[in-house]
């Protein structure tokens, strides 16, 4: 036989809502509330019983708050393909949409997204997970102290999870962010996280 494969089609509406103050807390404060509202259609495929993929396109519009910002509106896509075997997985994903702002005091950004995500049983017990991202965050004029620019990060990781019996595992981690922004200071931020975790 060819293996198993299916195509399932569905429309997803999506729906968020955000409110939040990025002014200076006196006379020229201005609301930054903003209110998106998501429409997608979802086409996902399995081409074999180890790689399947989803992809949604559609359409995005943002009203704010304040009366002096026009309504903006444009096109949204995600694409996700994964490869699952025993021992690993892949997953590579892609993305651009507009979202909430990371810089006050905007009000959003178009952002554009890759990143991918290898995770790999190496001993029976051990299993070790490496990840890079890649984010463009463009933002319009506020003002002329505020003009428009572009934020970006540049995520890359690496974990490794132990687990001690059937109901407790160990996790180690380092995760390094390095953001360059014409909007703020850019920075480089290191991070190193352990956890238990218990499963009754």
């Amino acid at each position: 036989t060819g293996g198993l494969k299916e195509v399932i089609a569905a429309i997803e509406g999506k729906g968020a809502y955000s409110s939040f103050q990025n002014g200076d807390g006196g006379t020229n404060s201005m609301d930054r509330g903003a209110q998106t509202a998501t429409y997608t259609l979802g086409l996902k495929k399995i081409f074999s019983r180890t790689v399947y993929s989803l992809v949604e396109a559609g359409f995005q519009t943002v009203e704010y708050d304040n009366a002096l910002l026009e309504t903006d509106d444009g096109v949204y896509g995600k694409a996700e393909v994964i490869m699952k075997k025993e021992e690993y997985r892949v997953t590579g994903s892609a993305s651009y949409g507009i979202y909430q702002p990371y810089v006050q005091p905007y009000s959003s950004q178009k952002r554009t997204y890759v990143g991918v995500t290898v995770e790999r049983k190496v001993q029976d017990k051990l299993t070790v997970a490496v990840n890079a991202q890649y984010s463009d965050g463009e933002y319009d004029e506020v003002s002329i102290s505020n003009p428009a620019g572009s934020d970006n990060l540049f995520n890359a990781g690496l974990s490794g999870t132990m687990e001690l019996n059937k109901h407790l595992s160990v996790s180690l981690g380092y995760q390094l962010e390095n953001w360059d922004s014409d909007l703020r200071d850019s920075f480089t931020r290191n991070t190193v996280s352990a956890s238990i975790k218990a499963e009754l």
